[in-house]
């Protein structure tokens, strides 16, 4: 076990950066998870865990080991870090709390499996990482058959995605590809797309959804792009208030779920 107590260790220094920027993810083909439930989570998916850190002031060395069965974790880095260091590396700083540092793996090409019943979502364009934290975690609950991030604009392995989606983010299936490509499996393989333009569209309610069915939902500014015109059903969900639409981890939310009604 390492003790670290200064910030410029290497190690540190190396972690506060993966935790920061997409550029550093992108380069050292790692990511940070924080939280006890989300690194066993990402142990359980597959991930391979390469540094586990702690402090303690939430655990004696025992507690820690105990949590974690250390004696099952086989070449992976343990770390002790002073309460400062360790404040400065998660957002929860008090109560028990650890920090894995996880490699990589590719989702460029996970396609969702094909079933006679499919229910998929594709978010073109999702922005914001809280919103798509939110989305993994409804995909999850629902049991969607996938999730497809078509051009996406941030990181699927930010902090804040992982944190927002209590580790879902690496259970759910997701695939990683350009509109082009995701409109081609779609229509190669037979599921009908609804799209969220407004014009046009009937009540999301009042749509017999068919048993092969792929919901679009686009950015939380502009919604789904003009490269969607014309590519599916046009569906709404309904709005009564002065608002004309709704924050697109909420909508996703009412779609799959009026999908998990009808389909599954």
């Amino acid at each position: 076990m390492k003790e670290i107590i200064s910030d410029s260790n290497p190690w540190f220094k190396e972690t506060k950066s993966l935790i920061d920027k997409n550029r550093a993810r992108k380069k050292s083909g790692k990511f940070v998870v924080e939280g006890i439930k989300e690194i066993q989570m990402a142990c359980d998916a597959g991930f391979e865990l390469m540094d586990l850190a702690w402090c303690d002031d939430q655990f004696s060395e025992n507690e820690f080991h105990t949590q974690f069965d250390t004696t099952k974790v086989k070449d992976v880095n343990l770390i002790l870090l002073s309460p400062k260091l360790f404040g400065e590396l998660v957002v929860r700083a008090s109560g028990r709390n650890a920090l894995g540092v996880f490699r990589m793996k590719p989702l460029s090409d996970n396609q969702p499996p094909l079933k006679n019943k499919m229910l998929i979502l594709v978010a073109e364009g999702v922005e914001k990482p809280g919103n798509l934290g939110a989305i993994l975690r409804t995909c999850d609950g629902a049991g969607v058959d996938g999730l497809i991030l078509a051009e996406p604009k941030i990181d699927v392995m930010h902090p804040q995605v992982i944190r927002n989606s209590l580790g879902s983010v690496f259970h759910v299936p997701i695939w990683i590809t350009d509109n082009q490509s995701c409109f081609a499996f779609l229509t190669e393989n037979n599921l009908t797309v609804y799209t969220t333009f407004m014009q046009h569209s009937t009540n999301l309610y009042d749509t017999q959804l068919a048993d092969k069915t792929a919901f679009v939902v686009g950015t939380e500014h502009e919604g789904v792009s003009s490269f969607w015109v014309d590519k599916g059903k046009n569906i709404n969900i309904p709005m009564n208030g002065v608002m004309d639409s709704l924050n697109v981890s909420v909508a996703s939310a009412l779609l799959v779920y009026e999908g998990l009604r009808q389909i599954k």
